[in-house]
């Protein structure tokens, strides 16, 4: 089904996002008690916040919804704009992080668990309440900017975003509800 507008696109893939983080809080909870990490389930989850969630979503946001209300007069610095785009960054940089120990985890076990266990909680903090600023603050306002032609246009750019990523977009999808399968709803 095609979204009524761009912002609900966006906050559609809020929702597989917010999926793989409960996911990720779930793990988190027990990795200091566990003799192993799931290594491959791991990279699939970095793999899906890296370009479900930042080179898909996060560039829809960053190279057209945020430069669209820049335009129309909101703050490129500072509150909202420049705060959320703090948070990407922040977002990448745990996500690195998560990488770094499961990497690490085969040559210093606990060292690894430790980066992990960090990443995670930096995750599953970070992520609802970046989302919650967006969805219920941000998108609200951007909504009330733009014109039924701006959103029109602003669709279609998402929709360009999408093509070029629509296979592994799918299968994203397809992982964040495998993992609310296996993980439970939260």
């Amino acid at each position: 089904m095609k979204p009524v507008n761009p912002i609900q696109m966006l906050i559609d893939e809020h929702v597989y996002i917010l999926k793989v983080v409960a996911a990720l809080g779930v793990i988190g909870s027990t990795i200091e008690n566990e003799e192993t990490i799931d290594a491959p389930l791991f990279a699939r989850i970095i793999d899906f916040m890296r370009e479900f969630a930042d080179r898909c979503h996060h560039a829809k946001e960053e190279d057209l919804l945020f430069p669209a209300m820049v335009a129309m007069g909101v703050p490129e610095t500072g509150c909202p704009i420049g705060g959320l785009l703090a948070e990407h960054t922040r977002g990448r940089t745990l996500i690195a992080q998560l990488e770094q120990g499961v990497e690490q985890f085969a040559a210093d076990p606990q060292a690894g668990k430790r980066l992990i266990g960090q990443a995670i909680v930096g995750i599953t903090a970070l992520y609802p309440n970046h989302i919650w600023k967006e969805d219920d603050m941000v998108f609200p306002m951007a909504e009330k900017l733009f014109d039924a032609g701006q959103l029109d246009h602003l669709l279609d750019d998402f929709e360009a975003v999408e093509r070029n990523k629509s296979a592994a977009h799918s299968s994203h999808i397809q992982f964040a509800n495998d993992l609310e399968t296996r993980f439970g709803k939260l």
